[in-house]
C-alpha cells in the first residue's frame, strides 16, 4: 500500500468526480481529514464497491449511516480505536468493523491509525441474498460486530486491500467482484441466515449465455465493462453469472477481461505501428501503465520488449 506522492492533486480530483452515488461518508471523511486520505478508489465510477485508505491521528472521527452503502471498517496498523457507544469494546489493528447503519457513530484513538474503509452498495447485498437464500434482505438482519478476527473476513479484507490499494489500477469490474465477495461473507458470516441451507446452485453457463458473454466482451474490449453488463448479456444476476462464468471458463470474468485485452494488445503490438499510449487505449486499459503490468502478468514479457523481439524476428 503506497501513500501517492501528490495527495492534494487526489483530494482536488475527488471534489471534481464526487456524484450522488459517492458514499456521503467518503465525502465527509476527506473534507474533515482532507491530508490523511492516502488514496481512493471508485468514488467517481458507478461500482457497487468504493474504497478509501486513511493515515490519521484519529482523535475524534464520526461515521455517518448512508442508506445506499454499508460502511466496513479495516483497522491496518497503529493503537486501539473504540467508539463512543462502546468505550470498552477496542479494535485493534488486524481487526474489522461494520458501522452501525442506523445511528452515527464517534471514534476515538489516541494513536495514528492506518485505516481502509469499504462502502458496499447496499442494493447489491439485498440481490445476493436473494439469489443465496430466496429472502427479502433487510440491513437489521446483519449483526453489527467492532473488532473481529474473523478468518473469513480478514482475509478477505487482506486480500482485498492488496489489490485495490495496490500498484496496479483497479477497475469497476474488479471492485464489483469485490463487492460481491463482501457480500457473500458478510451474509454467511454476520448474517442471521447463515446457517439456512442455500439456493444458489452453481454450474457451469448453458452454451448460448457463454457465447453471447465471450462475443460481447470481444467487441467492447476498449469499453469500461461492467460485471452488471455481462450478467445482463447472460439474462442472469451478478452473483450467479460471476460463480458460473467461472467454473465455465476458469478464471473470474475480470480475470478474462485482463486476459483477453493483454491479446489484443499482443495482437497490435506486432501487427501494428501504433503507439503504446492507443494501443493502450484501443484495448481498454486505464493508462499505458496498466497495460504494461497486464500484458507482462498474463505473456511474461513487457509490451516494448515484446514489440522490440516481434521486429527483430520480422527484419
Amino acid at each position: 500500500m503506497n501513500e501517492p506522492v501528490d495527495t492534494m492533486t487526489l483530494h482536488r480530483a475527488l471534489d471534481t468526480h464526487a456524484t450522488s452515488e459517492t458514499p456521503v461518508a467518503a465525502i465527509e471523511g476527506r473534507r474533515k481529514l482532507p491530508d490523511s486520505l492516502l488514496k481512493a478508489v471508485g468514488l467517481d465510477a458507478e461500482t457497487t464497491l468504493k474504497a478509501t485508505l486513511w493515515r490519521t491521528p484519529l482523535k475524534a472521527s464520526v461515521t455517518n449511516p448512508d442508506p445506499n452503502f454499508l460502511g466496513l471498517f479495516h483497522h491496518c496498523v497503529g493503537g486501539p480505536v473504540w467508539t463512543a457507544e462502546e468505550p470498552d469494546i477496542k479494535a485493534v489493528a488486524g481487526s474489522a468493523s461494520l458501522h452501525d447503519w442506523r445511528e452515527p457513530q464517534a471514534w476515538f484513538s489516541d494513536d495514528v491509525v492506518t485505516f481502509s474503509h469499504y462502502y458496499l452498495s447496499t442494493m447489491l447485498l439485498q440481490d445476493v441474498a436473494e439469489s443465496m437464500f430466496g429472502i427479502d434482505f433487510k440491513l437489521d438482519d446483519l449483526e453489527r460486530f467492532t473488532n473481529t478476527h474473523d478468518k473469513s473476513m480478514i482475509n478477505l479484507m487482506n486480500a482485498a486491500n492488496a489489490s485495490v490499494f495496490g500498484d496496479d489500477e483497479i477497475g469497476g469490474m474488479a471492485l464489483d467482484g469485490w463487492a460481491l465477495l463482501f457480500s457473500e461473507t458478510l451474509l454467511k458470516r454476520f448474517s442471521r441466515f447463515g446457517d439456512k441451507p442455500r439456493l444458489d446452485k452453481f454450474g457451469k453457463l448453458p452454451p448460448k449465455s457463454i457465447r453471447l458473454t465471450v462475443d460481447y466482451i470481444e467487441d467492447h474490449l476498449d469499453q469500461d465493462l461492467s460485471l452488471d453488463v455481462l450478467a445482463r448479456v447472460a439474462a442472469m444476476s451478478p452473483y450467479h453469472f460471476s460463480r458460473r462464468f467461472k467454473e465455465t471458463v476458469g478464471m473470474a470474468p475480470h480475470s478474462y477481461v485482463m486476459y483477453r485485452r493483454a491479446h489484443k494488445a499482443k495482437n497490435l503490438l506486432i501487427e501494428s505501428s501504433l503507439c503504446l499510449a492507443q494501443i493502450a487505449y484501443d484495448c481498454g486499459f486505464a493508462s499505458q501503465s496498466h497495460m504494461t503490468t497486464t500484458v507482462k502478468k498474463v505473456l511474461g514479457i513487457t509490451p516494448a520488449r515484446l514489440r522490440k523481439e516481434a521486429g527483430r524476428l520480422t527484419s
